[in-house]
């Protein structure tokens, strides 16, 4: 039969009524097919339970530390990390609305040091503007995300970024965490939902460094209020 050179088949084989023999094929292509799907399925289970365990290990690290600093820096060396970016940062945004990126690990230019964002402008602004996730690819030719605009980027030689909200208890934006690669990479469903889950983590490791600080500094002042009491007793007396 025609319909059948090329194709590999298993079945059985039985007499047929009208004499010779009928076979009952099964297709093995189908079959291979439907296997290599279901292997398809385990992988990407797979892969998201590693994804959910790393994610679980990062917001463990976050919350143990309680310098502000250190969070800001860990949560970006976690966001490179995690995602396979050539760079990461995170962004805050000030009290007029500008941004400036006080974390970055992975740069080769420095001048993100300097660099505040109108706001609404650069990655962090537009996010912030937003309140969503921003993908940037196609850079620097995508007309949608002229170089001028975005020149951290531009510096790093970036092809392709992403950039998710960092949110208070009620929702608002008061940051970014962005991460680049250098060459073109399609930023799908899946990297935009690591880098959300990650900037939730970020979120409460920040919340719970600022409270620590504020702990401390409430400590200190209550020390030094105890010592200046006691001179003035001793002083007194």
């Amino acid at each position: 039969n025609p319909d059948l050179a090329g194709r590999r088949f298993d079945g059985e084989v039985h007499p047929s009524p009208t004499g010779g023999i009928a076979l009952f094929f099964r297709g093995v292509t189908e079959r291979a097919a439907a296997e290599e799907a279901a292997r398809a399925r385990a992988e990407e289970a797979e892969r998201r339970i590693r994804e959910s365990e790393a994610l679980r290990e990062i917001g463990r690290d976050l919350l143990s530390r309680t310098d502000p600093d250190t969070v800001l820096h860990r949560i970006a060396r976690h966001a490179r990390d995690l995602l396979g970016a050539g760079y990461a940062a995170v962004a805050v945004v000030g009290q007029s609305g500008e941004t400036s990126w006080p974390a970055v690990v992975g740069s080769r230019d420095e001048r993100w040091r300097e660099i505040v964002f109108p706001p609404g402008r650069g990655t962090a602004g537009r996010v912030a503007a937003l309140n969503a996730p921003l993908v940037i690819e196609g850079f620097p030719d995508n007309p949608d995300f002229p170089p001028g605009e975005f020149p951290l980027h531009a510096a790093e030689g970036m092809r392709s970024a992403v950039g998710v909200p960092l949110q208070d208890a009620a929702g608002r934006a008061y940051g970014a965490l962005i991460a680049g690669w250098r060459e073109p990479v399609r930023v799908g469903a899946r990297e935009v939902e690591m880098a959300r889950a990650l900037a939730q983590s970020a979120s409460l490791a920040l919340e719970n460094a600022r409270v620590f600080q504020e702990a401390d500094r409430a400590r200190a002042l209550a020390e030094a209020a105890n010592r200046a009491k006691s001179q003035f007793l001793a002083n007194m007396s």
